[in-house]
């Protein structure tokens, strides 16, 4: 009888069928992961740490007697956030805007002048409670950079234009930057504006006018997704003082946050009002931070 090492190994019956079929799921495992070669968490796009240097950077109050003039933000340097914006329009095939300055939105102007104002907080005890919670040593995260896209709008018919500029013409001063008439366009009543605006009142006067070139369908906007603790907790402390105030409970909400740094835009910046949410749903690349992620 030969021994057992003599004699040859018997491979079970359909081993090599499973060995082939397993073969190519590691194959179809393999060109799915190339073919994702541009998926989210790609290598590539960097942040330089110094974004997180937010101490060395003055707090900028905002705060004045007209629509938009109040909100509270945390000032970075824009330095870094300029050399990412830098590689972020080498990546999109679209033109894009930019402020060419960052910062971090803690309290927007709609908040303060439809919430907040109305109940009797004014800015000045905003910024005094920033100031005691040192707003500009606040910890922060960077998450990613997300993106957000709306579908252009269809241009009006020039009779619903006439109509809805002359809705528009009630509600916003010709003297506001676009963002500014978004802003109060998307809060109206008026059925008329709901339908048509903000979008397609704003962005196109009258479809008799002629483009350059077909635009894109979509209008964009590119921004770093960042969480911050602290932020959050500044926004508590004014949520207690609304209430304190007499606000109605709810109508401020500290956690209805979502803290971004704005890169750029096709069109304008694209706001809640326009339905759009940058949190961490919307992620789009990763983003390194060289040296650490976390500000402490």
């Amino acid at each position: 009888m030969p021994s057992a090492k003599s004699m040859p190994y018997q491979w079970p019956a359909g081993s090599f069928g499973r060995l082939a079929l397993t073969a190519t799921r590691l194959g179809l495992l393999a060109s799915t992961v190339l073919a994702q070669s541009d998926s989210l968490w790609q290598p590539g796009l960097t942040l330089a740490p110094s974004v997180y240097n937010t101490s060395n950077v003055p707090f900028q109050p905002h705060a004045g007697p007209n629509p938009f003039d109040s909100y509270l933000q945390l000032t970075l340097d824009y330095k870094p956030v300029r050399d990412l914006f830098a590689q972020l329009v080498q990546r999109v095939p679209v033109k894009l805007q930019t402020r060419g300055e960052a910062h971090v939105t803690v309290v927007t102007p709609p908040e303060f002048d439809r919430v907040l104002k109305p109940a009797g907080v004014t800015m000045d005890e905003v910024n005094a409670l920033a100031m005691q919670s040192r707003i500009q040593e606040s910890r922060f995260s960077v998450e990613c950079v997300g993106r957000a896209r709306i579908p252009r709008p269809a241009s009006p018919s020039v009779a619903t234009n006439e109509k809805t500029e002359a809705v528009l013409a009630d509600i916003v001063d010709a003297s506001m930057d676009l963002e500014e008439a978004v802003y109060l366009a998307a809060s109206s009543d008026n059925p008329l504006l709901l339908r048509d605006a903000p979008s397609a009142a704003l962005m196109y006067a009258s479809e008799d006018k002629p483009t350059a070139a077909p635009l894109p369908p979509y209008m964009e906007v590119y921004y770093v997704v960042v969480s911050s603790p602290d932020l959050l907790a500044l926004r508590q402390r004014i949520e207690r003082l609304f209430r304190t105030k007499g606000g109605a409970p709810g109508a401020f909400r500290a956690a209805n946050f979502w803290p971004h740094i704005t890169l750029g835009y096709t069109d304008r910046d694209l706001f809640v009002e326009d339905g759009i949410y940058k949190d961490r749903t919307t992620c789009w690349k990763n983003v390194v931070v060289t040296d650490h992620t976390l500000h402490w």
